[in-house]
């Protein structure tokens, strides 16, 4: 049985249902509605390349739970989001739960907040230039 498969059957057989709502892809103004609904994020990826759509939870101020993995682990703190094993369904659970505590709440967004700005539009900008003219000139040094 897939992982899917069996957080779906956890899900049912706890009756979260009414609490829990796994996404598939979606647009930018389903992804709008349901961050506005969601009281917490939660994304458990194993296969994510950067996270953006954490980046948008964030800037939600949602508390969030990610994959203790790379890349979050690369731009989050502890302090910022609570990672957990996405193939460890019990600790999955207990960190749902964690992130909807008030004080665990409040401190994640408070805490999470700095990420934003350091990834603004303009900050990314930045780093891609930076990032090319260094490609260029490793090429091409003069």
């Amino acid at each position: 049985m897939g992982q899917n498969s069996r957080i779906i059957r956890v899900i049912h057989q706890n009756d979260y249902g009414c609490w829990v709502a796994l996404c598939a892809p979606s647009t930018d103004r389903q992804v709008d509605f349901r961050l506005h609904c969601a009281d917490a994020f939660v994304f458990l990826s194993v296969k994510e390349g950067w996270g953006l759509v954490v980046l948008e939870a964030i800037a939600s101020r949602l508390p969030t739970s990610v994959s203790q993995q790379a890349p979050f682990t690369e731009f989050l703190t502890p302090e910022q989001t609570l990672f957990v094993n996405p193939f460890d369904l019990e600790a999955m659970a207990q960190k749902i739960v964690q992130s909807i505590q008030p004080s665990i709440t409040h401190a994640l967004i408070q805490n999470s907040q700095s990420v934003i700005a350091q990834y603004s539009w303009k900050a990314s900008a930045t780093m891609h230039i930076s990032h090319y003219q260094r490609f260029i000139h490793a090429r091409n040094p003069l």
